[in-house]
């Protein structure tokens, strides 16, 4: 009876470690060919630039002001307005499909070890 169960146990382990493995490659199959969009672990919130300027301002004031407004429109330019999260998203879901392909292997380990013992003690 012990040995029914373990044998059970190990293919049951064995193929439901394939298939976290095997779905967890699809999915990054797919979002890495864009057929689907990462999920959104990361948000960027929206920021209100459109602060009221007085006009009685000083030199100096005005002059940190461009100069401000001039590098933001240069960072603008240089990189897309949501490259930083769409990276972050990239990185969580890397970093999740990594674990989730780390415990599928565990388990389809712990199976196989079920298996070849209800195989050796039959023997």
């Amino acid at each position: 009876m012990e040995l029914e169960i373990k044998k059970f146990l190990g293919i049951g382990l064995i193929i439901i470690g394939l298939g976290i493995f095997f779905w967890d490659i699809k999915e990054s199959y797919y979002y890495f060919t864009a057929k689907k969009e990462f999920p959104q672990v990361f948000i960027q919130s929206v920021v209100n630039n459109s602060a009221n300027q007085e006009t009685s301002l000083s030199t100096q004031d005005q002059l940190n002001a461009l100069i401000t407004n001039q590098l933001n429109q240069q960072i603008q330019q240089l990189l897309p307005k949501n490259s930083i999260t769409e990276l972050f998203n990239l990185i969580s879901w890397s970093v999740f499909a990594a674990f989730l392909i780390y415990a599928a292997t565990k388990l389809i380990n712990i199976g196989r070890e079920f298996w070849k013992d209800s195989r050796e003690i039959n023997q």
